[in-house]
C-alpha cells in the first residue's frame, strides 16, 4: 500500500548526543562538512553517508552525533539528514 509522505531535511552543525528519529521514515544522513562524524558509533567522512532507518518505516529513538575535529576557521560542520514523514489524512 503506498502512502502519501513529505520529504523533509534537518541540518545539523553542533554535537547533538540525543538526536531525535522520531516517526522519520527511512532518515538518512550525509556528510556535507569537511571532517569526520561521529553518528550512532560510526564513522562517517566527509561526502559519506549513513542510514539510519529501515524500508517503508517508521524509526524510532535518538542517536548520538559527534563531530570530530578541533574548533578551527576554515572547519565546516554541517550533517544534512533526509527523511520523509506521513501527511495526514483528511476526512472528507
Amino acid at each position: 500500500m503506498l502512502r502519501d509522505t513529505n520529504l523533509a531535511k534537518d541540518i545539523i552543525d553542533n554535537d547533538n548526543p540525543q538526536y531525535s528519529l522520531d516517526g522519520k521514515i527511512e532518515p538518512m544522513f550525509y556528510n556535507e562538512g569537511n571532517f569526520p562524524v561521529k553518528i550512532f558509533g560510526f564513522t562517517v567522512k566527509p561526502g559519506g553517508q549513513f542510514n539510519a532507518g529501515f524500508v517503508n518505516s517508521k524509526t524510532f529513538g535518538t542517536v548520538d552525533i559527534s563531530f570530530l575535529a578541533a574548533e578551527e576557521p576554515n572547519n565546516i560542520k554541517k550533517i544534512i539528514c533526509v527523511y520523509g514523514t506521513y501527511r495526514e489524512q483528511k476526512n472528507c
